[in-house]
């Protein structure tokens, strides 16, 4: 192993390392009330434990490289790691996929996805990726479909592939990738747009009321919303504000509440930008490789591969 792979090796085992012991504790902490929890945090629980996942089996390979060459050079070994990067990188994706789906219908639709929804989604996922994963073996195909890619540190589908049985599973896999990534996008931008109109109606209503700068009272503790806010407390939030505006009620509006809200909706702003603005980031660049390498037939440079890879 050169000392250029030694190194993507070693900083893909230590991101994995790290990404291993921080969803673990997630998934430990949840695991006694996870039928107790609410539908988007369920979701975010198997997400976690999808990601613990991938990341267990990348430490597991890189350090069996790191100790003893290059294991993934092993075709029983690429073939482990590529049915646990696909099962996992399939589920986590269309769980993240799902967990949009929660917020933006409560965001912008105001309508709330029970638990048994949300288990329900989890389960028909699980199927899914396991379909997508074996299809290879279903086609016999695996052998020319998982392969190594430049970089050196994963096996996956080679987006490169020409044969029939490759451009099949190729093309399930762009089913499964591509759709929920444009929607998880559209569906941000959407949040953000609804957060950035309840900031501007509210900051109108501050400005009408004489309170744009008004502070907050000192005997109060403010805590900011999470991003994970449901509409219905979006709805409660904004509905005052409506209401004070057209009603011609504006007088039972407190200043120091429409100050609070307004602030609350810009700090929802600015998480959504920083949350769309990541997720572009980190997707773009492999979702480039897998269109350039069909398109093409050509692989990236190794230092393109781990780039892209390591994005994600």
């Amino acid at each position: 192993m050169t000392s250029v792979f030694t190194g993507y090796t070693a900083a893909f085992v230590g991101t994995a390392i790290l990404g291993l012991a921080l969803n673990s504790v997630i998934v430990a902490s949840s695991f006694k009330r996870l039928l107790r929890l609410s539908s988007s945090t369920f979701l975010t629980y198997f997400l976690c434990l999808s990601d613990a996942l991938i990341s267990a089996a990348d430490a597991a390979i890189g350090i069996g490289s790191l100790a003893f060459g290059h294991s993934l050079d092993s075709k029983t070994t690429c073939h482990l790691h590529a049915v646990i990067q696909i099962l996992g990188g399939t589920s986590s994706l269309l769980l993240c996929l799902g967990l949009i789906i929660i917020r933006y219908l409560e965001i912008i639709q105001d309508y709330v996805i029970t638990l048994r929804v949300a288990q329900i989604y989890t389960a028909s996922v699980l199927c899914f990726a396991i379909f997508v994963v074996t299809l290879p073996f279903i086609l016999n195909s695996a052998a020319r479909t998982y392969t190594l890619h430049p970089s050196g540190v994963y096996c996956c589908t080679d987006w490169a592939a020409k044969d029939p049985s490759s451009l099949a599973v190729i093309t399930m896999n762009l089913i499964t990738i591509l759709p929920p990534v444009l929607f998880i996008t559209y569906a941000y931008m959407a949040i953000y747009l609804k957060f950035a109109k309840s900031v501007i109606i509210m900051k109108s209503v501050s400005m009408q009321l004489g309170v744009e700068n008004a502070p907050f009272p000192k005997d109060r503790n403010y805590k900011t919303q999470d991003f994970t806010a449901t509409q219905s407390k979006c709805s409660e939030d904004l509905r005052p504000v409506l209401n004070a505006s057209f009603s011609g009620k504006s007088h039972a509006l407190s200043g120091s509440g429409v100050a609070r809200a307004t602030d609350e909706q810009v700090e929802l702003l600015k998480q959504s930008v920083i949350i769309v603005s990541a997720f572009l980031i980190g997707w773009l660049p492999y979702a480039i490789l897998i269109l350039q390498e069909i398109a093409t037939s050509q692989h990236w440079s190794p230092a393109l591969d781990f780039f892209a890879i390591y994005c994600t």
